[in-house]
């Protein structure tokens, strides 16, 4: 069983837990802020504050770089779920990628949210995906132009007049099918 990690140093690294070992497995120009591992291309995905986003191959040499995307901002938070990338960068833009193609995002999504976005999930049926930001609060946005009305938004974290950052959304492993937003 591996972890993967980054950080200031501008490496992200593989922890194996059973041997204990380390290894440098990604290199930024910047810190990285999101390591996210892609098993079913057997590669990691990293964000880091040099505007980049980066796939690195796994079946290589450690440190192999498959692809990059140069982006318009730094990445705050980013989510994977099989082949979808959730980007949400520092101007406040959302780029949803394939990561079998990132030349381009196939998305951008500008959210109604006020400030800095903290995080990002997708939803376990990648029919959308939820942000939330400094400010509190939280927006749910779906992907398909038909569901675009049932994109909304809700304070979470709000006792007024302090807001406090949503520093993680996540979907619960078990529940998601119970799980519908309308």
């Amino acid at each position: 069983m591996n972890a993967f990690y980054g950080g200031c140093d501008q490496k992200a690294y593989l922890w194996n837990l059973q041997t204990q070992q380390v290894e440098p497995i990604a290199q930024h120009n910047a810190p990285i802020k999101t390591v996210n591992p892609i098993p079913e291309i057997s590669c990691v995905a990293t964000g880091g504050w040099d505007n980049c986003f980066n796939l690195w191959d796994l079946r290589q040499a450690r440190g192999t770089l498959a692809s990059s995307a140069a982006l318009p901002g730094k990445v705050y938070a980013a989510d994977v779920k099989s082949m979808m990338i959730i980007l949400c960068l520092a101007n406040r833009q959302v780029l949803l990628y394939d990561s079998r193609n990132m030349a381009q995002p196939y998305r951008i999504h500008n959210p109604e949210l006020s400030y800095q976005l903290r995080s990002v999930a997708c939803f376990p049926d990648m029919q959308g995906f939820v942000t939330g930001s400094v400010e509190g609060k939280c927006e749910v946005a779906y992907l398909q132009p038909a569901d675009q009305a049932k994109n909304f938004r809700f304070k979470c974290h709000v006792i007024d007049p302090v807001a406090f950052p949503v520093h993680r959304v996540v979907f619960h492993p078990i529940m998601t099918e119970t799980i519908i937003f309308r």
